[in-house]
């Protein structure tokens, strides 16, 4: 039980602090900065040190196929982000109050919050597996627990985006759990947190008006630098 305890308590942390970020920037918050980098690397750091026992009586039954498939994945990210710099166009979406252009920073930076949740999903799945008896009733358990402590990273979001992650929550928690509990890898719910949010990029970047970055390359590398802030 302490270990979910704390787990929960190093996610909304987590978050709580990424907001308290934004409320202190107001209109200067930038996602893709040092700030925001530092929050979910040293609570990545925590995570690991805090949990290793945990996490290491997880993965050491194929630690080598999960590192395989973090680094392809992660490779394969910023082969996609090359591309799309090389071409001169600029992918952006408005998630929170801000403008979210993908490009190498903005992969250096999700990646860590992404890999921090999910190292917190699985401690919490392992300890709602050792205490509830019903296989039905932890899955239960679980996407209601992820449910509550998502709340601070819903709290400086649209309300179509509050929306959209409320509904998607029940089944992608349900794969997460199925994910670390009955196929006992952590790889495919990385990729499926990932392929989510590639999913928002791909439906909904064209429905908000940005200047056009596609006038040639130099200019379209600028439209993008231009969104972040170090």
């Amino acid at each position: 039980m302490s270990n979910l305890i704390l787990a929960v308590l190093l996610h909304i942390s987590a978050f709580t602090l990424d907001y308290w970020h934004f409320l202190k920037k107001g209109n200067s918050y930038k996602y893709v900065s040092r700030e925001t980098y530092a929050i979910f690397w040293t609570f990545g750091t925590l995570a690991l040190l805090l949990f290793h026992v945990e996490l290491w009586n997880f993965f050491q039954h194929a630690w080598q196929e999960e590192l395989l498939y973090v680094i392809f994945g992660y490779s394969a990210l910023f082969l996609c982000c090359w591309g799309l710099m090389r071409s001169g166009g600029a992918i952006c979406v408005t998630m929170r109050r801000t403008e979210h252009c993908i490009n190498y920073h903005y992969v250096f930076v999700k990646s860590k919050e992404i890999f921090l949740q999910q190292l917190l999903f699985l401690v919490l799945a392992m300890e709602i597996y050792r205490l509830v008896d019903s296989g039905f009733w932890s899955v239960i358990t679980f996407i209601t627990v992820i449910s509550l402590i998502q709340i601070p990273q819903l709290l400086h979001v649209e309300r179509f985006w509050k929306v959209t992650f409320t509904l998607l929550t029940p089944l992608l928690g349900t794969i997460y759990y199925n994910s670390y509990m009955e196929i006992g890898h952590f790889w495919p719910a990385l990729y499926l947190n990932v392929l989510v949010y590639m999913f928002i990029w791909v439906v909904f970047s064209e429905s908000y008006p940005f200047p056009a970055k596609n006038s040639g390359d130099n200019q379209g590398d600028k439209g993008i630098k231009d969104n972040v802030q170090y």
